[in-house]
């Protein structure tokens, strides 16, 4: 009983350490559409619900599959969140190595649907260095604050967002750590350690038994990413259930 209690106060440290945490007042956002796309796509999409190809599936859910990308480096066309950083540098620095010429770095008010992909991974997010805020579903155009351009290496002046929706939402900010939301592949060994093995039908007792046990989760991602978003944004609803 002393090691359930344990466990259960170290989960709720893990997930109440979100409150104290320094999230970022703005994310930022590199992309090669200017204003006028981005505008009437109403914001960013994912890849994985972006409508550009038939028959298109329900997005992967993944936050490990989305951190680690395809095999050229890039965004997998299948996935359900939009990547953003919390770092002005970084963002400046991926324009420059990867689209010559004139870019655009969108500054964007973070929402709860944006998880911090270092604090959710932990010791296995493959990229830490990118500081990654990974948005689940679309990004709103009225959550967009403004811009910069960018033309050969060089960044302009900041653009504010005439759209952009204050009232709903300034004070509104990105979610620290989501474990349950990692989506590692079954054996990964994540399973079988915290914060990720409350998310599992492994607990201590079974461990110590067996040490070759292998912990599955106990709901599926997409369940999990449909649980989250009706807590905070139902309107995503759809791209999980589709």
């Amino acid at each position: 009983m002393g090691r359930l209690a344990y466990s259960v106060a170290l989960l709720f440290l893990i997930r109440s350490s979100a409150c104290f945490a320094v999230l970022p007042l703005e994310v930022y956002r590199s992309v090669m559409e200017d204003p006028e796309l981005v505008k009437a796509a109403d914001g960013f999409l994912p890849k994985g619900m972006d409508g550009t190809r038939p028959n298109q599936p329900i997005p992967s859910v993944s936050l490990y599959n989305h951190a680690m990308g395809s095999e050229t480096g890039l965004a997998r066309y299948d996935l359900g969140y939009v990547s953003t950083t919390s770092s002005l540098r970084l963002a400046h620095i991926w324009s420059n190595s990867q689209f010559p010429g004139t870019s655009y770095i969108y500054t964007i008010q973070p929402t709860p649907n944006f998880i911090d992909v270092n604090a959710s991974l932990g010791r296995y997010s493959p990229h830490p260095g990118e500081e990654e805020f990974a948005a689940l579903g679309p990004i709103r155009w009225a959550q967009i604050i403004g811009w910069r351009r960018v033309h050969f290496n060089v960044m302009g002046e900041f653009i504010r967002n005439r759209d952009f929706n204050r009232n709903l939402y300034q004070g509104m900010h990105a979610t620290e750590s989501v474990p349950e939301l990692a989506g590692f592949p079954r054996s990964h060994p994540a399973w079988g350690q915290p914060p990720w093995r409350y998310y599992t039908n492994c607990d201590d007792s079974d461990l110590k038994k067996r040490a070759s046990i292998i912990c599955i989760p106990l709901k599926s991602n997409r369940l999990v990413a449909l649980q989250y978003s009706l807590r905070y944004d139902p309107t995503i609803v759809f791209i999980i259930t589709k």
